[in-house]
């Protein structure tokens, strides 16, 4: 082997516990909290890290947990940060890409996105589940 060669895969030997470190901590379980009248979030350690501030929260689920900010339903990504605006009257957690969600008094589809997906003409629908959902 040349020094190059063996100089970059020592590099990348070594930086090995630093990637699997950052994406343990990606990859942490986020669980929802109540205190003084709203939700927030907790990691394992039962440390906040999203403070108190819904008015009801989910679990996270494809990587976005669905909360409720005064009447409206939106999503929060594992920052906290508002990634899908809370205009939903209710809303679903996220499965095979797609959520629910209760908007003109029909429910309809989303993507993690927040785009429309299937348009909301139904008067119940289900989470989806191999590819299907029950309206």
């Amino acid at each position: 082997m040349t020094k190059p060669i063996k100089i970059i895969l020592f590099l990348f030997i070594i930086s090995l516990p630093l990637f699997a470190d950052n994406n343990l901590k990606a990859s942490s379980p986020l669980f929802p909290i109540f205190q003084d009248g709203k939700y927030g979030y907790i990691d394992k350690t039962g440390k906040i890290v999203i403070n108190p501030q819904f008015t009801d929260s989910s679990s996270f689920s494809e990587g976005l947990a669905k909360v409720r900010i005064g009447k409206k339903y939106g999503y929060i990504d594992r920052t906290g940060k508002l990634v899908i605006n809370s205009r939903f009257v209710w809303a679903s957690d996220f499965s095979e890409g797609l959520a629910a969600v209760l908007k003109g008094g029909k429910f309809g589809y989303i993507d993690i996105a927040g785009g429309i997906v299937i348009e909301p003409l139904f008067d119940d629908a289900k989470d989806f589940s191999e590819g299907l959902a029950i309206v």
